[in-house]
């Protein structure tokens, strides 16, 4: 009895799993359709279409799902109990059928030998059977759904779950019951921004989306965007009682753009609702304000000094300064653009200076008038000031004389001829300017252009012709260099002011380094010609301080690195405190030298005033020389009281034949007191070499000529003859001539070594902003400039930032954040 239970319960697994495998198939197609309007319903999607649309789609899904249903059922065929036992002895792998054997009868049961071996065939049936299978069942889909639509079926119905979990009832109720009335009013909602302009650098704000109570301050300019998403009827905003209607996007969406200028009350209203309202208080843009800062004042090398503060409600774009002559008809105005140390800043305090000595105003009463803008142009005014433009003083005649006829070709261009037959005369007489080339092709190149054009342009630029030409004949190179600086200067001022580019900046550091260079060489040839000339150097302030010129070249290196880091207004505080030292400089004060050098200029000096003494020994020699020589006393007067050129000194014309022999004195007496004032020349001599070796520790040559030749001309005076010493005399002259040119280029080579390894140059003893600093150096210490140790610790940052952003390895969101960092540098 138990293995009839046994084998009759598997053999209902059997056909349960043969039903499955036969019903499976035909239901799948209707099941599908089902699944997939349930995962569609539980998205909630069905309820927002029209109602006839969604009633057509649950009609629609019906059908379908009725027509696959029965299309399955159709030939659907129940499996029978044979079929049971077939599958169970398959899946069993049993042989000979031992299930249907079991169910047999023995035909006869009278033959005792036949009941036997039946008997045991039944056994042995029976314990085949003990343990058999059933297996899942098969039904067969793959092969029907070749596309694998049942994937695509079962991702859409988890979707589904995920998104309606927590209230799928409610979505399928929804899903099933169409709604034919409608759909409801979406409620409104108010989106209000307050833009002000670009120029105020405000960020947009946003107004409360259901009104407030509180003063909304705008700036006058400001646009109003408004959206109205929703609600019934066309939005209109209100500005007071002043009405404007939304914009249509669609037919849920409406939006509006308006500027503000006038208006105490802003509100939004969609038919008869008010949406929201808010007080609001325009904010007029004032026009900005500017002052000195300091009075005016000019700078040891005449260059204006004009110190301002400027301050607008919103952001200055730009300040310059007007000057007018005063007191006159011409209405032509001077404008001057001024730096700003950043870009809209709302307050801006800084420093300007123009050589203005070049314009033909220079010397004559004018007005100053300090003018700043703001975003919207609108300008602000200083008092007016009254002054007198700085004036540069020239010493050279020849330069004087040009700049005079510079003068008067501002005060009279009519008399552009005349002015140029005048400077043809000074350009014809080539030795008062020292045989200078560039001088000479200068005047005669103003000289054509004054005879050919008389045009403004022409005239402006004959003006800054003979300008330069004149800084030329009077400091050489100084002047022009000293323009150039001033310009590489405030290219890179402004450079920093407007955030340029690294390169653009690296650029302009380097021309100003090239600038500042050049300036101290043309120092360097100016004190030369000074030391040659025989010239004293200005004296120096007792309490002024020295600074190394590499010191100069080391601030530009350090604004150089700041501007690196990113520091750019650290930069451009270091480079104003280049340009307040460079113009305290004295105007065309030598450079201090090593202690060497210094020897090496005193004794050119004591050259110069020797060679002078010898000179009016020479002519004194030569006029006892020729007395009693007729005919060549007027000679005789054209050479005394003068001394001759470098190079052609003692040149003096032959003597006659007539009386007595010409270097003889009419007695034969000797000349004791001209004799010792030699000796006292040749024993001056003597010193200044002894100078020159302590110093130098190498005396050119030609001073031992001289000495020797002084030698001469002394024992010649002690025996009476004029003529022999009157030779020495000359002889000394020219050696004297080339010692000192010998002396000038070994002091030119070693002043340029001194240069390089760091040269001296006196500046008044004040700092940059006027303070007292008698302890020398830099005094940086209300400058917000970084240290050493911070550069440092800011380049290793630097450096590490650059590291990790090329390691591509590293995640995303830390690259990112990588590349904002380094957007700062």
């Amino acid at each position: 009895m138990h293995d009839k239970t046994y084998i009759g319960r598997r053999l209902t697994l059997a056909w349960l799993a043969l039903c499955w495998e036969r019903l499976w198939p035909a239901l799948w197609p209707a099941t599908a359709i089902a699944a997939v309007f349930v995962a569609v319903a539980l998205t909630d999607l069905l309820p927002v279409l029209p109602g006839w649309l969604h009633a057509l789609l649950l009609l629609g899904t019906l059908a379908a799902f009725g027509t696959l249903l029965w299309r399955g059922l159709r030939h659907l065929r129940l499996p029978d109990v044979p079929l049971a036992q077939r599958r169970v002895e398959r899946v069993s792998a049993l042989p000979h059928r031992p299930l249907t054997a079991i169910d047999d009868t023995l035909s006869s049961e009278r033959d005792g030998a036949a009941q036997i071996l039946w008997q045991t065939h039944q056994r042995r049936m029976r314990e085949t059977v003990a343990r058999l299978k059933v297996g899942l069942p098969h039904p067969g889909l793959v092969a029907g759904d070749r596309f694998a639509v049942r994937a695509v079926v079962f991702l859409a119905l988890i979707i589904g779950l995920a998104v309606g979990i927590g209230d799928g009832g409610d979505r399928l109720a929804r899903a099933v019951t169409p709604d034919f009335s409608g759909p409801a009013p979406v409620a409104a909602e108010l989106d209000v921004w307050i833009n002000p302009p670009a120029y105020t650098r405000i960020a947009p704000t946003q107004l409360p989306p259901r009104g407030s109570d509180s003063v909304v301050h705008v700036p006058v300019g400001s646009t109003v965007l408004a959206r109205v998403f929703g609600g019934d009827g066309q939005p209109v905003l209100k500005v007071d009682e002043a009405a404007q209607s939304f914009e249509t996007v669609d037919a849920l969406n409406h939006e509006l753009s308006r500027e503000l200028t006038e208006g105490q009350r802003l509100s939004v209203s969609q038919g008869e609702t008010e949406l929201a309202a808010w007080p609001i208080s325009l904010v007029p843009d004032l026009p900005p304000e500017i002052a000195l800062s300091e009075e005016l004042s000019v700078t040891l090398r005449n260059a204006l000094k004009i110190d301002y503060e400027a301050a607008d409600d919103y952001g200055l774009t730009a300040v310059r300064t007007e000057i007018r002559l005063r007191d006159s008809e011409n209405d032509e105005v001077l404008v001057l653009d001024m730096p700003l140390p950043g870009i809209g800043l709302q307050t801006a305090t800084d420093t300007a200076f123009h050589d203005l000595t070049p314009h033909p105003w220079a010397g004559l009463p004018v007005t100053l008038e300090l003018i700043a803008t703001d975003g919207i142009e609108q300008d602000g005014y200083s008092e007016q000031i009254d002054f007198v433009l700085p004036e540069r003083g020239f010493n050279h005649p020849v330069a004087k004389a040009i700049i005079e006829q510079r003068k008067e070709l501002s005060r009279a261009p009519e008399r552009r001829r005349v002015i140029a037959l005048a400077l043809a005369g000074i350009a014809s007489g080539p030795e008062t300017y020292d045989e200078d080339v560039v001088v000479y092709l200068s005047l005669n190149s103003a000289v054509s252009r004054l005879r050919d054009g008389g045009g403004k342009q022409d005239i402006a630029g004959v003006q800054d012709l003979l300008w330069d030409t004149a800084l030329r004949i009077e400091d050489g190179k100084v002047s022009l260099a000293e323009r150039a600086l001033r310009e590489a200067q405030q290219a890179l001022m402004d450079a920093l002011a407007r955030d340029a580019d690294d390169a653009e900046i690296e650029r302009l550091m380097d021309e100003l380094s090239q600038a500042l260079q050049e300036y101290l060489q043309a120092m360097a040839e100016q004190a030369m010609r000074q030391a040659q000339n025989g010239e004293q150097p200005q004296q120096m302030d007792p309490n002024s301080r020295m600074v190394e010129s590499q010191d100069l070249q080391d601030m530009i290196e350090r604004a150089r690195e700041l501007s690196r880091m990113g520091a750019k207004d650290a930069a451009r505080e270091m480079l104003r405190q280049l340009q307040e030292m460079l113009e305290n400089m004295r105007n065309g004060q030598m450079m201090a030298m090593p202690q060497q050098m210094q020897g090496a200029e005193r004794a050119m000096r004591e050259l110069n005033d020797l060679m002078r003494q010898q000179q009016r020994l020479l002519d004194e020699t030569f006029r006892r020389s020729q007395q009693g020589q007729p005919g060549q006393q007027q000679q005789q007067g054209q050479q005394r009281g003068q001394m001759p050129q470098m190079g052609q000194r003692g040149r003096m014309p032959q003597p006659g034949q007539r009386g007595q022999q010409p270097g003889q004195q009419p007695d034969g007496q000797p000349m004791p007191g001209m004799s010792a004032e030699q000796e006292a020349l040749r024993r001056q001599l003597f010193d200044i070499m002894r100078q020159m070796g302590e110093s130098l520790g190498d005396i050119p040559r030609p001073f031992g000529r001289a000495e020797q030749a002084m030698r001469d001309s002394r024992d010649a005076l002690q025996q009476g003859q004029a003529s022999p010493s009157a030779e020495a005399q000359t002889r000394a002259l020219d050696q004297l001539a080339e010692g000192m040119r010998s002396l000038a280029e070994e002091m030119a080579q070693q002043f340029g070594n001194a240069q390089q390894n760091g040269e001296q140059m006196g500046v008044t003893d004040e700092d940059p902003l006027g303070r007292n600093n008698p302890q020398g150096g830099l005094n940086t210490s209300d400058v917000a400039i970084p240290e050493e140790a911070d550069l440092q610790r800011a380049r290793e940052i630097l450096d590490e930032l650059r590291r990790r952003a090329a390691d591509r390895t590293r995640p995303p969101a830390e690259h990112d954040y990588i590349d904002r960092l380094l957007e700062q540098f």
